[in-house]
């Protein structure tokens, strides 16, 4: 049952992201709600799990977009199985862990993006991904990410309490 609620969840959000959340940009920076939801997933799941979301939700974010088939889904597991790594020493209670998971995420994200792009032959200008506008993406992103593990917390400890008992 709690398969099919994240799956339902994430393909809402795949739907919210690329059409309301789109337009809500900051001085060009957007929110990528899909990797803050599979940060927040991936801290509380297996790690098979955790892929297996980060799968789905990137080959879905991938159909949907258009652009550069599998380069998320690829972005997106890498971040998953390197949550799933460090997961056992984390503290979960913390803020500053999604916080922190959040920011090295989003440059782990424009890093590869970029780096893929310019290995498909792209221009890329590294100014443009140092500039002020990163910057804004990595607090932007921050504030929806203490939101967004803040909820998923809420779930996954309701979900625990509710299998103790």
């Amino acid at each position: 049952m709690n398969r099919i609620i994240i799956f339902v969840m994430l393909t809402i959000n795949i739907i919210l992201q690329t059409t309301i959340l789109n337009v809500l940009t900051i001085n060009g920076a957007s929110l990528n709600t899909s990797l803050l939801l599979i940060i927040a997933i991936s801290v509380y799941l297996e790690p098979k799990e955790s892929l297996l979301y980060a799968l789905y939700s990137g080959l879905l974010l991938d159909t949907v977009t258009g652009v550069f088939i599998g380069l998320n889904t690829f972005i997106f597991l890498l971040i998953a199985y390197g949550i799933s790594i460090i997961q056992e020493e984390m503290v979960k209670e913390s803020y500053l862990t999604p916080l922190l998971l959040g920011m090295a995420s989003i440059v782990i994200y424009n890093f590869f993006s970029l780096f893929f792009v310019y290995l498909l032959g792209y221009t890329v200008r590294l100014a443009h991904y140092f500039s002020f506008n990163t910057f804004i993406e990595i607090g932007y992103n921050s504030v929806f990410m203490l939101l967004i593990y803040t909820l998923v917390s809420k779930f996954y400890n309701r979900r625990i309490k509710e299998v103790k008992y």
